[in-house]
């Protein structure tokens, strides 16, 4: 097994390290979001309706992310050498199963989402019986977001890593047996990955654009087929640095590096050390996403639906999700055996 050279620390050091830069990485993504709502909304502020849903779903995404993330990244520390367990492996934070099998890897995620929605949903209740009926401008949004949702996100994760850290030790012992590549990229983790923006972005959607008046297209901020596809380049990218960069290629380092996976054909699979995948298919796949904005163009009108609008907008963005994620993991496992190969060499 490749690992990289590195100070190792207690793994209770290693989770507050994690848990401070996800605190640092969430401020940053609450003002991005906060940002663009409060940009495409009509008057820069959303009604106190709007502000529950962008809090709530934030923070059932973040964890049903963080679940699944923190679950990898905690095996990943373990693997590279930053964490070390002063436990032993059979200890009672072992989990009985494993958490990367496909039932109990989503089904974590969906309980996980279920919490933290649940919690932020009742607590920004409170934040809109504050407003009045007034609507949230653009610190509000930022304040609620880091608040609720952030705090969700970080509590989340770092209980992910924790019980991922004891897990990956486990399967170390215990390997699981091998799935092959791309099953394990497009339809174990690329496929219901995409289940997640496809229903964030079609919520989304309506919160951006519910106040929009629909087919009158000489209204202040009429609901029309270019301010729908404005943001498109945004999208894209957003999602390339998210799927591609924090999520999918590193999943796919920890599962090639835990025997989850094997090659489909080693002969056109399978890259030497000196020349591993680089980011080009990535780059590849973005340009093309990026040019099926047109595509979501030719189907919607000029003066779209709002339901029109939504399921444009999902859509779009699982399509993005799935090429990323498959492409991404893919790289990262294809990357990981060849490292390994040669070092076991």
């Amino acid at each position: 097994m490749a690992t990289v050279a590195t100070r190792a620390r207690p793994l209770h050091r290693r989770l507050g390290e994690t848990a401070a830069g996800n605190a640092g990485a969430w401020v940053l993504l609450a003002f991005v979001v906060a940002a663009l709502a409060s940009s495409r909304a009509a008057a820069h502020s959303v009604s106190p309706t709007a502000l529950v849903a962008i809090v709530a779903v934030a923070a059932a995404a973040s964890g049903f992310m963080g679940s699944i993330a923190g679950a990898y990244g905690g095996a990943a520390d373990v693997l590279s050498g930053a964490a070390e367990l002063d436990c032993s492996p059979h200890c009672p934070a072992a989990p009985a199963d494993d958490p990367w099998a496909v039932p109990t890897l989503w089904r974590t995620g969906v309980r996980w989402a279920a919490v933290a929605g649940g919690w932020a949903l009742a607590a920004v209740g409170l934040v809109a019986v504050v407003l009045d009926g007034k609507h949230a401008g653009l610190g509000v949004m930022f304040a609620t977001v880091v608040g609720l949702s952030a705090c969700a996100a970080v509590v989340v994760d770092t209980v992910g890593r924790h019980r991922g850290a004891h897990a990956a030790r486990r399967l170390l012992l215990e390997r699981p047996a091998p799935v092959p590549l791309r099953r394990r990229a497009w339809r174990q983790v690329a496929l219901p990955l995409a289940v997640l923006p496809t229903i964030v972005s079609g919520l989304f959607a309506w919160v951006l654009f519910h106040d929009y008046p629909a087919h009158q297209p000489y209204a202040p901020h009429a609901l029309t087929r270019a301010v729908v596809l404005a943001d498109a380049p945004v999208t894209v990218l957003i999602l390339v640095v998210v799927f591609t960069v924090l999520y999918a290629r590193p999943w796919g380092e920890v599962d090639a590096r835990l025997g989850r996976i094997r090659l489909d054909d080693p002969e056109s699979q399978a890259v030497p050390v000196k020349a591993l995948i680089g980011v080009q298919g990535v780059v590849y796949a973005a340009l093309v996403c990026w040019l099926l904005t047109a595509v979501v163009g030719w189907f919607l009108p000029t003066n779209p639906t709002l339901i029109l609008v939504m399921v444009a907008r999902g859509a779009y963005a699982g399509v993005l999700t799935l090429v990323f994620s498959a492409v991404a993991y893919v790289r990262g496992a294809v990357n990981a055996l060849a490292v390994d190969v040669e070092v076991d060499a």
